[in-house]
């Protein structure tokens, strides 16, 4: 037998309006489907993109209708990029060590605007794809770019030293990602004391930036924090 319920004086169970209700449902509702559909809209909007990258090019006219117009097959081009990828990595793995990567690279570098984008765009990606750890050497927090004003940046290769030189002061290199994408951002050049290293790591960073601060790990022991050396701690 279940014990009998027990009444407590002076309270008594609160009763919501059904406005109370409808508020609540809406307010619980926007909650739960409101990151949800503004995640489906981002992806959706990326895959469409994607997909029209080499979707416009395939076409099969056979099958044009009203809903296919042109013949063009919605996720088709998508597909396409996927199995060009897969190729292109397979011939790469094969051609590995024979030194044809390497005299395309070379032919590359040779071009003058060609050989600027492509070495930006190859370090970036090896270094936020590939977890390269001597592309970012730290996770910085850095004033920038008014006092008073802090944001998370990555220090990367030391700059040359006839940089600091000119400067009178020891500078290191430091990117600013950008919110929501971390692959895009700002290069600029500090004095090694105006910046303080912190205990995140890249990957743990790169979250923080991509999630505007809503997704937070929790602190962690960080060796690459202690990989260089850095001067006190701005006043």
């Amino acid at each position: 037998m279940s014990d009998p319920a027990v009444e407590l004086p002076g309270l008594h169970p609160v009763r919501l309006s059904f406005g109370s209700r409808l508020r609540g449902w809406f307010v619980t509702g926007l909650i739960v489907l409101g990151p949800t559909t503004i995640t489906l809209y981002v992806v959706f909007r990326f895959l469409w993109l994607l997909d029209g990258l080499l979707g416009r090019y395939i076409k099969i006219p056979a099958l044009t209708t009203t809903w296919l117009p042109e013949g063009r097959i919605p996720g088709l081009g998508i597909l396409a990029m996927f199995v060009l990828i897969l190729v292109a990595g397979a011939v790469a793995s094969s051609l590995a060590g024979t030194g044809a990567l390497a005299a395309w690279e070379r032919v590359l570098t040779r071009l003058p605007l060609a050989r600027i984008i492509y070495s930006a765009t190859k370090s970036l990606g090896e270094a936020f794809l590939s977890g390269r750890r001597t592309a970012f050497r730290q996770v910085l927090l850095v004033e920038y770019p008014r006092p008073g004003v802090w944001v998370i940046g990555f220090r990367s290769a030391d700059p040359p030293a006839e940089l600091s030189v000119k400067a009178g002061v020891k500078l290191v290199s430091v990117f600013v990602p950008n919110t929501p994408n971390p692959t895009s951002g700002y290069f600029r050049l500090m004095p090694e004391t105006n910046v303080r290293p912190l205990d995140l790591t890249i990957e743990q960073a790169v979250k923080l930036i991509a999630s505007a601060g809503v997704v937070q790990s929790p602190p962690s022991s960080n060796p690459e924090s202690t990989e260089a050396p850095h001067g006190p701690d701005p006043v």
